[in-house]
């Protein structure tokens, strides 16, 4: 089974969110699953480089209301899924987040980017039509 991973972006935030977004989701994702972060290599002059990410992860964009659907959605070719609510764009530390998220429930917040990962069928079923960032 060929896995794959995606982020998706809502396009119409600033391309400065955009990218704030799809590094917290990414780091996400290597929270979750440690095993798709590659060992630490050297370069040719022996420094040590921290390993990265051993699979592609594009960064794609759609709107909110595609979001919300990807945020929410369930099966079974989708291992892991991360979403950037409103509740972290609005946070200014992660108590005040954990805080906002505890009175929330998921479905009545805007979402502002996803991470998908699973099964690339899957994956690209899922996001196939949506444009890179």
């Amino acid at each position: 089974m060929e896995l794959k991973a995606v982020i998706v972006v809502d396009h119409g935030l600033p391309a400065g969110l955009q990218a704030n977004m799809a590094a917290v989701l990414a780091l996400s994702l290597g929270r979750a699953k440690p095993e798709l972060v590659g060992a630490d290599t050297r370069d040719a002059d022996g420094q040590l480089l921290p390993g990265i990410v051993t699979l592609p992860l594009p960064v794609l964009r759609t709107d909110e209301a595609e979001l919300r659907r990807l945020g929410t959605h369930r099966e079974p070719g989708l291992h892991w899924s991360a979403v950037y609510t409103a509740a972290a764009l609005k946070s200014k530390t992660y108590t005040a987040y954990s805080a906002a998220l505890a009175n929330a429930r998921i479905e009545n917040l805007p979402v502002h980017a996803v991470l998908l990962f699973g099964e690339r069928r899957t994956i690209n079923r899922l996001s196939g039509g949506f444009r890179l960032l």
